[in-house]
């Protein structure tokens, strides 16, 4: 029976709002590990091409991830200035 409902549950997982995945992942992190949980999570969608919409859908309500997201998009921005001087 999985193997029958296999591709529709597929599409079906991967309509979930990430914010929804992390607030429930975040519940079996312990506290003082979740701003790294929070980091390689962002820095794996932001390699993955994951969108700056797509980012700031994920931070609702949620301080930690919409500060780690603003720490990785300011980045972004200064490398792009950096760039943009040479």
């Amino acid at each position: 029976m999985l193997m029958r409902n296999k591709y529709r549950a597929k599409k079906e997982i991967s309509a979930m709002p990430t914010h929804m995945i992390w607030k429930i992942l975040s519940e079996y992190i312990s506290a003082k590990d979740q701003e790294t949980a929070a980091h390689h999570l962002i820095n794996e969608l932001i390699d993955g091409g994951a969108e700056e919409d797509e980012l700031w859908d994920l931070c609702k309500g949620n301080p930690l991830l919409r500060r780690v997201v603003g720490e990785f998009l300011d980045e972004v921005e200064d490398e792009d200035e950096l760039e943009d001087d040479e």
